[in-house]
Order: structure tokens, then C-alpha cells, then sequence
């Protein structure tokens, strides 16, 4: 299964999770399809419940966006994937609800570190004025279907 934290308008989970119906994002609609609202500092899901967990542009909605990644590794089995602004994303100065306006690559490197087998952060560029970063992380060991 898979669970879309902050999936605002636009959900692509199993299970899509929101803070509220309203949406803080000057990118998203005003209403958010969120199937559980709950904050992602605190999930309501028992540890390894989501084979895969996906997020698109929220640690930099957050105060504290290590604390919510420690609770997306909590809940994920396997993998994790999201995306966030880069500081070379010129929108991400824009919105007026973004706690930090992108983040520099290694910064969002030690964030998403921790408890972690396997990380990649990679440069995305879907516009010139949009250079995000993608995650790709890890959590265990995915044993080889030609192991003998």
C-alpha cells in the first residue's frame, strides 16, 4: 500500500493524508481530497504499515521537517519518495506559507539521513523556474529474487 502524506488536491495513495481540508499552498487548490486528516508529526499508523510512502512539497511547509521525516521512516516498510523545492526554485520564494523557500542539497540530504539504508537526492528540473529536489530513500535491505 501506499500512503500520500500532504497529498492536498492531487492524491496518489492507498491512503492520502492531509493536516485539514483547507490547504495552505498558493500552488494547490483551496480544498484539499485528503481520505485521514492528521498531522505528520504525528501519524496515526503503527510502524512499517506503507510499502511505499510519497510526499510532494511538504517538509517545507514545516518547522520541523526532521521530526516529520523520523514519523514518514516510522510508518514506510520499504521505500519513501518525495519531492521538494530547491533554493534554485524561483516559485519557492512566492508562496507565503513556505517555512523555508527551497532547500540547498545537502541540507535535505541530513534531514532524510537518518534511519535510512539507502538515499538519493537528485536535482529535478521540470521548468527552469521550478528546479526541485527528488528523494529516494530506502529503509531496508530489498532482498534479490535471484538470491539463492
Amino acid at each position: 500500500m501506499i500512503l500520500d502524506v500532504g497529498c492536498g488536491e492531487h492524491p496518489h495513495g492507498d491512503v492520502n493524508l492531509d493536516v485539514g481540508k483547507r490547504i495552505l499552498a498558493s500552488d494547490s487548490g483551496p480544498i484539499g481530497k485528503a481520505n485521514i486528516y492528521a498531522s505528520v508529526y504525528n501519524l496515526p499508523f503503527i510502524d512499517n504499515s506503507f510499502e511505499v510512502v510519497h510526499f510532494v512539497g511538504l517538509l517545507h511547509h514545516l518547522d520541523n521537517p526532521l521530526q516529520a521525516w523520523l514519523e514518514i521512516v516510522r510508518v514506510a516498510k520499504d521505500i519513501i519518495v518525495g519531492e521538494e523545492p530547491s533554493k534554485f526554485n524561483v516559485k519557492a520564494y512566492l508562496d507565503k506559507y513556505h517555512v523555508y523557500h527551497g532547500f540547498w542539497k545537502r541540507q535535505l540530504r541530513r534531514i532524510c539521513q537518518h534511519n535510512i539504508r539507502d538515499l538519493r537526492v537528485l536535482y529535478y528540473f521540470n521548468n527552469l523556474s521550478r528546479i526541485n529536489l527528488h528523494i529516494t530513500a530506502i529503509k531496508r535491505d530489498v532482498v534479490s529474487s535471484s538470491a539463492s
